[in-house]
């Protein structure tokens, strides 16, 4: 089982020929894996790493625009052609990755059965990137930390998470101190667990109810995801 949903909708035999130039790595947490403004040298298909973007303005102001797990992969924007990264990618959970250099995967593009699926993946990644700046605005602390959370388990696959405060407050563009007490109202409410740099969620359903409304938006554009790729793939073997 590769535990990596873009990559198990491909074909079987476009997954065995991509296989080859697969490797397996383990990402440690906070090590960044693009920098902004660098060449990508490297893909990767989480398969059990979360990796969160983040947008850094000279200032040093910096927002979480984007998390990915075994629901997608680290490296859009080779899909259009653009060499370099606009954001930093930094490794929230660590964990397992299965990592691609650029240039085997540029080859890869060729074939459609691959292509086709990712760019898929790759508007819907977007399109929920959007929601991230109204998002700030619009929204209280309480529950874009809930929404946070939630991507993160989702991506994860898990509902333990280490996370620390220094990390969620730079995600979520505010002060540390913030964080805690946001933290702390969820905990109160039993909603999560907080303790050492582990969350665990405790009530996905009440946290789900706290969450702001961009959270089943970006579900809903990410997670039926898996059928969407089934069918580009099918249609570009019948193509």
């Amino acid at each position: 089982m590769i535990n990596n949903r873009l990559l198990e909708s491909l074909p079987s035999e476009t997954i065995m020929r991509i296989g080859r130039d697969l490797t397996p790595v383990e990402l440690k947490r906070g090590s960044i894996v693009v920098q902004s403004g660098q060449p990508w040298r490297y893909v990767y298909f989480p398969t059990g790493a979360v990796i969160a973007f983040v947008a850094e303005l000279e200032s040093g102001h910096r927002a979480g625009s984007g998390i990915v797990g075994l629901d997608g992969f680290v490296g859009l924007p080779l899909l259009w052609g653009v060499d370099n990264s606009d954001r930093v990618g930094i490794v929230q959970i660590g964990g397992a990755a299965l990592r691609m250099t650029a240039t085997a995967f540029n080859q890869h593009l060729a074939d459609e059965r691959f292509r086709g699926p990712l760019s898929v993946y790759g508007a819907a990644f977007f399109d929920a990137v959007a929601f991230s700046g109204l998002c700030i605005k619009a929204h209280a602390l309480e529950q874009r930390l809930a929404k946070w959370l939630l991507l993160s388990a989702d991506r994860a696959g898990a509902d333990e998470l280490t996370l620390t405060q220094e990390f969620l407050a730079s995600v979520l563009a505010v002060q540390r101190p913030s964080v805690t007490l946001a933290a702390q109202v969820l905990q109160r409410s039993q909603m999560i667990t907080y303790r050492h740099g582990k969350i665990v969620i405790q009530d996905r359903e009440m946290l789900e109810a706290v969450a702001c409304e961009c959270y089943s938006v970006v579900r809903g554009r990410l997670m039926p995801r898996r059928s969407m790729t089934m069918l580009a793939a099918e249609a570009a073997i019948s193509a």
